[in-house]
């Protein structure tokens, strides 16, 4: 380590051009930043305009989220470093004006591109127009960065979950990502939908097919210092800033949520398979030293890292949903053999009271029941049955390895070891976290209502 550049003093004086930063896993990345690189120079924040929402009031919202308090209560002046920039993942050009595009051009060194649609169910051509045809513009922005250090691109452990044992390497796909592209913006939108299974073949849904294109794309920007980081399920933080915290209630989250409120009463998986989930933070850091590897090191080849928790070191999902639920229990208790009685007290009449008072108030048709239906049908039966029913074997050597690469000071500021978590308290913290967002949920939906607590 004689020429050994320590992570916080690689990003001194550095800009960022962070993607999908309004999102979960942006928002811990922008905060990590902050934090534990304090001489950072500027964080862009690639932000699309709202209706009713310009970029400087959403960047105004994302910093007043919690996860920034601590931020704020220590270095409130480095919140000054993040900067908005308007842009659309799905317009020309990112949406970027010429002035802005001039800005990154001249002073971004490193890049993390993680703004993509999450949902299984997104129709092909608008999967194709976000998550590739956006990849393939921010490799061409990149390109005309003179500074660029560093490109890193969030993708999943799941973009190959065809195939059951999943090594560090990009897997070639039998479709070019360019084709595709161009197939979905020549053909009509019915048409892309009746080829889309087709095309899939064995991919489970748009998201696993649209990434795999995207890293194959990346993987063919071979003049770019190019690194992947492909994350399992990311819930909520392990111990920074703050234990629990959590984005939203998506993906597993959401099982965990509407399980323990009692609305979700089954849920088919296998027990005894591992489901693969990690800490939010863990994977902000590996993002920090992925960019920090490349941009120290002579060698430039791009990199995989698939930052899981695997089968060694993960839980079952009998473990996951149990623990889970017995630290729901704190928020709802269940009380046997009342505990369905109970669910359609302060559960289910609830929901059809506040599609009552909204009816009675907008004269809008009932939705929240619908919205129920709608939810267990698709998102349980459809969309995440393929993964709670099976497990995968992912290689994470490299990933487990990347820590090796750091001193005992950046190691301890940038974990990543999946071997210290304590799975009881984690998961304890984690439903922490859901019951905070539910019970903002809960408040916003009696004040759309007028409803006084």
């Amino acid at each position: 380590m004689e020429n050994y550049i320590p992570i916080p003093q690689f990003y001194a004086d550095r800009s960022v051009f962070v993607t999908g930063g309004t999102g979960f896993l942006g928002k811990a990345l922008v905060e990590k930043l902050l934090r534990s690189c304090p001489d950072i120079k500027n964080i862009y924040l690639l932000i699309r305009q709202k209706r009713n929402q310009d970029i400087k009031t959403r960047l105004n919202d994302l910093l007043a989220s919690e996860i920034f308090d601590s931020v704020r209560r220590e270095n409130p002046e480095h919140l000054e470093k993040v900067i908005p920039i308007s842009g659309d993942m799905t317009s020309d050009s990112l949406g970027l004006s010429e002035s802005d595009q001039n800005i990154l051009h001249e002073n971004v060194s490193i890049v993390f591109h993680s703004a993509a649609t999450i949902r299984f169910d997104e129709k092909l051509d608008v999967a194709v127009k976000i998550n590739v045809l956006g990849t393939k513009k921010m490799i061409e922005l990149s390109r005309k960065m003179i500074k660029l250090a560093a490109l890193v691109y969030v993708s999943t452990a799941y973009s190959n979950c065809d195939m059951f044992d999943i090594s560090e390497i990009i897997y070639p796909t039998l479709l070019d990502p360019n084709n595709i592209i161009a197939l979905t913006n020549a053909m009509p939108e019915n048409l892309v939908e009746l080829v889309t299974p087709i095309l899939l073949d064995k991919k489970p849904n748009t998201y696993s097919f649209t990434k795999a294109l995207a890293e194959n794309l990346l993987n063919a920007a071979d003049d770019l210092p190019v690194m992947i980081v492909r994350p399992s399920i990311v819930i909520s933080t392990l111990i920074e800033p703050i234990p629990g915290w959590l984005g939203s209630t998506s993906g597993t989250t959401r099982l965990v949520a509407e399980q323990g409120t009692g609305i979700l009463r089954v849920i088919r998986t296998d027990k005894s398979k591992k489901v693969d989930v990690i800490p939010v933070d863990l994977v902000v850091n590996t993002l920090i030293v992925s960019a920090w590897r490349v941009g120290t090191s002579a060698d430039k080849k791009l990199q995989v890292y698939n930052c899981v928790t695997g089968l060694e070191h993960g839980i079952t999902y009998e473990y996951y949903f149990s623990e889970c639920r017995n630290a729901m229990r704190k928020y709802y208790p269940n009380w046997e053999p009342y505990y369905s009685i109970m669910c359609k007290i302060f559960n289910d009449i609830p929901i059809y009271i506040l599609d009552f008072m909204t009816w009675l108030k907008t004269g809008k048709n009932p939705r929240y029941i619908r919205l129920l239906k709608n939810y267990y049908q698709e998102a349980i039966e459809k969309n995440q049955r393929f993964f709670t029913a099976q497990e995968w074997n992912f290689e994470n050597t490299k990933f487990q390895q990347l820590q090796n690469e750091l001193n005992p000071n950046d190691r301890s500021l940038f974990n990543m070891d999946i071997t210290k978590i304590c799975w009881k308290t984690f998961l304890t913290d984690y439903v922490s976290g859901i019951e905070k967002i539910l019970i903002r949920r809960r408040q916003r939906a009696l004040a759309s209502t007028g409803i006084k607590r």
